[in-house]
């Protein structure tokens, strides 16, 4: 390393998001008090060289070693703003770019002069933010494929030796918080399905509501529903199956008065027997539109009350978007009043200019 080292420049990158900083605890590193002893201090300084950061990745990062551009090296804001508005600090956040490839190393380094068990979700939660915001700013210009690389150090300067867990996985008992498993949707092939499959088979539905598949589906998921033996659920899974067909044109006074899953499925099937496929299609895809129509009126009333349902067919009957069904539905769990509600139908587009307020 011949390059003459200079310390590194604050960089003008955008300051960690205050929305998730609330799940920072209160033993969380706080803001610099006069206090602190001058080597806590001078530690912060010397580790603020871009010699001392190389040196560092070069022992404890070495896979890194040679693919960082230690040129681009610059230190990241490290003021958290948690909740309450109460600032907190991380006491290094480091950003390099990778010359190998279209990425960038982040580093974070925090000095411990004892060891802290929940060290690992602490410098967990500080990664999180850092990459979110960095993310977020690589889609914001145009960098959304860039990769991104974290790796944390804790210098400790105690006397003692080091005891606390250093993967956040070693906090939590027979699981990996930083992992997911994927549920697909089941194959119709092979065995027959059983109660355990019942998640993946409602998964299989989708958005495939043909009168096909919804003619092999809903035995099978009345089977599985039957063998399972309880009734509440039976009727739970019966109303909200019930409601989708009914949203997506299979109307019938036979499928409205269904409440259990078994006469859902007669229901469905008499539908199809009573009329030629041609003209179920037909009468279906003219039935779609009211059948959600229907169904938002029925939520809208249940969360609203009759008169903002009776407001919103009103508003309705003069939409020119056929999408502003779907943003009503949208509408009912984002709104927390009746006004909010018909705001957003209103200034959501879709209605023709000069639609007037509702007399009173």
């Amino acid at each position: 390393m011949t390059r003459e080292p200079r310390p590194m420049q604050p960089c003008a990158c955008p300051s960690i998001q205050p929305s998730l900083l609330s799940l920072f605890s209160p033993e969380d590193t706080s803001a610099p008090q006069a206090g602190i002893p001058l080597y806590d201090a001078a530690l912060k300084k010397i580790f603020s060289h871009r010699l001392m950061i190389e040196l560092l990745v070069r022992r404890h990062i070495p896979e890194f070693a040679d693919r960082i551009d230690f040129t681009s090296l610059e230190t990241l804001n490290t003021e958290l703003i948690g909740k309450g508005f109460v600032k907190r600090y991380a006491d290094m956040l480091l950003r390099a770019d990778l010359s190998d490839e279209d990425g960038a190393l982040v580093l974070s380094i925090e000095f411990q002069d004892r060891p802290e068990r929940n060290m690992a979700f602490r410098t967990t939660m500080y990664n999180l933010l850092v990459a979110q915001t960095l993310l977020d700013d690589d889609r914001k210009h145009g960098r959304a494929r860039r990769k991104l690389a974290i790796r944390s150090l804790v210098l400790h300067h105690g006397g003692g030796p080091w005891n606390a867990p250093t993967r956040l996985a070693d906090l939590f008992v027979e699981s990996a918080p930083d992992t997911y498993k994927v549920v697909s949707r089941k194959s119709a092939a092979g065995s027959p399905p059983v109660p355990l499959d019942l998640p993946e088979m409602v998964l299989r539905l989708g958005h495939n509501w043909t009168p096909e598949v919804l003619s092999l589906e809903l035995p099978r998921l009345w089977r599985v529903i039957e063998e399972l033996g309880d009734e509440h659920f039976d009727q739970f899974m019966a109303e909200t199956l019930k409601e989708v067909l009914i949203s997506e044109g299979y109307s019938s006074r036979q499928l409205e008065e269904a409440m259990t899953m078994g006469t859902v499925k007669t229901a469905f099937q008499r539908g199809l027997e009573d009329i030629d496929q041609q003209g179920f299609r037909r009468g279906r895809r003219e039935g779609r539109e009211e059948g959600r129509a229907r169904l938002l009126h029925r939520q809208v009333t249940r969360r609203f009350g009759p008169e903002t349902a009776g407001e919103l067919a009103r508003l309705l009957t003069h939409r020119t978007d056929p999408d502003l069904v779907a943003r009503a539905a949208d509408a009912i769990l984002d709104c927390a009043s009746a006004e909010e509600f018909l705001a957003s139908v209103r200034q959501g587009g879709g209605l023709p200019p000069g639609v007037p307020e509702a007399q009173p």
